[in-house]
């Protein structure tokens, strides 16, 4: 995902700043600002009590989601003067969701007392945030399941990334 800021630079100071306008931010790495000549009395300037209006964005990462928020820092210029900081904050939705698909991986079909089924499972991070391990699977036929550890998997990191799926076995 994207976010997308605005940012509303005004001189409320009584002294006139040279143009040009910069917004910097510490995530949008896109800043611009309308130049001072379209605003006010269409002059080089900043006049007192002007407004320019300056915009940016910045591109969603996986740890964004994970902390569940991104917080911008802001600060503009004209004129060799700078602006107080300012600060917003876009929170996530965070879904955290499994999916377990399982399957009858050996002896089937079965023919006598004693035989034993051997079941697969795929376990699939089908949410948007990375879940941590370990990972298990209950099943109220099996006594064995067991799951590889999650360095095996992936990124190997040890995490269970959205769209990863451990395979374990029953």
């Amino acid at each position: 995902d994207v976010i997308s800021y605005q940012y509303a630079v005004t001189n409320s100071g009584n002294v006139v700043l040279s143009g040009p306008v910069a917004v910097d931010d510490d995530r949008a790495a896109d800043e611009s600002c309308q130049a001072v000549s379209t605003v006010g009395n269409e002059d080089a300037n900043l006049d007192p009590g002007e407004l320019v209006t300056c915009t940016g964005s910045y591109t969603v990462v996986q740890a964004d989601l994970d902390a569940g928020s991104v917080t911008n820092l802001a600060t503009a210029s004209a004129g060799g003067t700078a602006s107080n900081q300012t600060s917003t904050t876009s929170n996530a939705t965070q879904t955290a969701s499994l999916t377990l698909v399982t399957t009858i991986t050996g002896d089937d079909p079965y023919a006598a007392v004693g035989d034993t089924l051997q079941y697969g499972y795929a376990v699939t991070n089908s949410g948007n945030v990375v879940l941590s391990g370990p990972v298990t699977v209950a099943d109220d036929q099996a006594t064995d399941e067991s799951c590889p550890a999650l360095t095996t998997i992936g990124d190997n990191d040890g995490n269970l990334d959205p769209g990863e799926t451990l395979s374990c076995t029953g």
